[in-house]
């Protein structure tokens, strides 16, 4: 029994020693990000490029501090830092993190290890990288102008609302000149001072204002770069900043009348309907024609014979009496 002990002992001494990764420090941001510290505790090589981090079933991306995590006197290889992508650990609560990766020993032993640890978050505050704009229609009717516009991000959360009327900013393209906000006389510029906009649903906003005898020929509009300075093109080039869109008239919609002095706008499937038409009926005419001269013809030549062999038969009898006489 005691050599048995010995010899297990002896065996577990030559198995390599395999001490995991350590969780040791981390902190959710209010922009929807989650930043961890791990620690290795031994020689063996943790390559960040396959550790996978996991939250609610859900592969979390992001960025590593170093290439692998190894026991060193040096931190950026001791320790290893995970960044993950923005929006991300937006509710208010305890998040679960898992790390999946595995220990590299020597070309022949490796080792699947998972460490588990949780994070607190507070809820998303602001995170540049939720924005987006589009200009979804705009129309000029009745003397009223009407735009309707997608401005994602602006209500990411409970404790942060940002006002369109501050956050966006737009230029208009008229066909007349019409005094706009800042009190210029232009037919290109701002928003007329009697402008408004108001939330509908879905991100989704409406600006409208009085615009008589005049028509929006294009609008461009784009996020304020006083409120968004933080959310650079340069940082944030997935996003979309702006978005320009040529508008129309609902009159050019809605009614296909003719413009004064213009002939209407033919239809071309009423055209070759009627075209059709005209040929069957011309196809019917000419049959009918053909028809009556073929009937006309019939009767001449029988009148004709008819009368030929009434003229032989008075004929024959003339000169039947000739002959008795």
């Amino acid at each position: 029994m005691r050599l048995k002990f010995i010899l297990l002992f002896a065996f577990i001494l030559i198995l390599p020693a395999v001490y995991p990764l350590t969780f040791y420090d981390s902190d959710c941001y209010d922009d929807g990000r989650v930043i961890f510290t791990v620690m290795a505790n031994n020689e063996s090589k943790a390559y960040t490029k396959d550790i996978k981090v996991i939250s609610d079933g859900n592969l979390i991306d992001g960025d590593w501090s170093a290439i692998f995590l190894e026991k060193s006197d040096i931190k950026n290889r001791k320790y290893g830092t995970f960044t993950s992508k923005e929006a991300l650990f937006n509710a208010e609560k305890t998040y679960n993190i898992i790390l999946d990766y595995t220990l590299i020993e020597n070309a022949t032993s490796q080792h699947n290890e998972t460490l588990n640890f949780q994070v607190k978050c507070l809820g998303i505050l602001f995170s540049c990288s939720l924005l987006n704009l589009t200009i979804n229609d705009c129309y000029t009717e009745d003397n009223k102008f009407t735009a309707v516009i997608t401005a994602v991000g602006l209500r990411q959360s409970k404790r942060s609302e940002t006002d369109a009327n501050k956050a966006l900013s737009f230029n208009i393209k008229s066909e007349n000149n019409y005094i706009d906000k800042q009190k210029v006389s232009s037919n290109e510029g701002d928003l007329p001072i009697n402008y408004s906009i108001s939330y509908l649903k879905n991100d989704q906003y409406i600006l409208q204002f009085e615009f008589k005898d005049n028509l929006v020929k294009s609008m461009f509009v784009e996020f304020n770069d006083n409120i968004f300075a933080p959310c650079s093109w340069e940082k944030y080039s997935y996003v979309k900043h702006y978005d320009l869109k040529e508008c129309s008239t609902k009159a050019e919609e809605t009614s296909q009348q003719a413009e004064p002095g213009k002939p209407a706008e033919e239809n071309p499937a009423k055209e070759k309907q009627e075209q059709e038409t005209n040929e069957t009926i011309s196809n019917e005419t000419t049959v009918s024609q053909k028809s009556e001269e073929e009937i006309s013809s019939k009767s001449i030549i029988i009148t004709t014979v008819i009368f030929v062999i009434v003229g032989i038969a008075i004929i024959v009898l003339l000169k039947r009496r000739e002959i008795t006489s």
